[in-house]
Formats: C-alpha cells, structure tokens, sequence
C-alpha cells in the first residue's frame, strides 16, 4: 500500500511537470513580448492605419526603404501583429538586423527589432518567431522597389 501510493505521487508529480513543460512550450502572442509602447501600436491599427513604414536592412549592407502604399503597410503591420512568439534565441546574429518603424498621423512612431528574424524583446532577449511569412515576403518584396534617395538625406 505504501509503495502505491508513493509510485502515484511520482506518477502525479510526472504528469504535473510535464503539463508545465507544454505549458510554456506554446508560442505566445508577439504583444506579450512587447514594450507598453509596442503594444499601443497594435490597438491604435484597429481604429487607425500608420500612414508609412520604414523598414532598415542591415546586414553586410545597410539599406533603408520607405513604404507609403497605405494597403501595404496596413498589410505589414497585420503580419507583424499576427506572429507567435517561440522560445528564446540561443545567439543574436550581429549581422542581419532588421527594424520596422511604423509611423502613425500624428507623427507617434513604433518599433519592431528583429535579428536574424529573431523577435528583440521588452526583456532585451531575442526570440524565435512563428507565424511570420507574411511579414518577411512583404519585406522581401519592399526590397524590390527602388530607394527614395531624397528620404535618405
């Protein structure tokens, strides 16, 4: 009897850790990892569309591209809000960076870090994302169009 119930305590105590384990192991909404900043921008773009995106490449080259198409900068801003957030990053990449600054009509800006396509947290930490095709075939494709050289000066 008494070893019964001590094997149904390790048993319990099994199940309990591993219920905790694929607890945190769900991916999270991008906004539980966002600043109090970065969260705002996600309810203002229900009642309001940002009227410009920059988005900065940096990588071996640095590049900067400003969208103004309002469709594809609502769309960029939906597929950015649509991503999950995984576990965390085990190295930043220094090399690949990538930031989308999304600029409202009252001037209020809102940026989004990324590395490697790895989410830069309110904790400083980067993270593996999900769910984010959209937003990197959008930026894929913003990489196509040519620079506005009088943004850049």
């Amino acid at each position: 009897m008494r070893k019964t119930k001590q094997m149904l305590r390790i048993v319990l105590l099994l199940l309990a850790v591993g219920c905790m384990a694929s607890c945190t192991a769900q991916p999270a909404e991008i906004a539980a990892y966002c600043t109090e900043e970065q969260a705002e921008f996600f309810h203002r773009i229900e009642t309001e569309q940002p009227v410009c995106c920059i988005y900065e490449k940096n990588g071996e080259a640095s590049a900067q591209y400003r969208l103004t198409d309002t469709q594809t900068v609502l769309q960029m801003a939906q597929a950015l809000q649509a991503i999950n957030i995984g576990p965390k990053a085990e190295l930043a990449s220094t090399d690949s960076d990538d930031v989308f600054t999304f600029i409202m009509a009252d001037e209020s800006k809102y940026s989004f870090c990324f590395s490697a396509h790895d989410f830069k947290a309110k904790d400083k930490n980067h993270y593996q994302t999900g769910n984010d095709k959209a937003l990197w075939t959008l930026a894929d494709k913003a990489l196509q169009e040519p620079i506005d050289e009088s943004f850049l000066r």
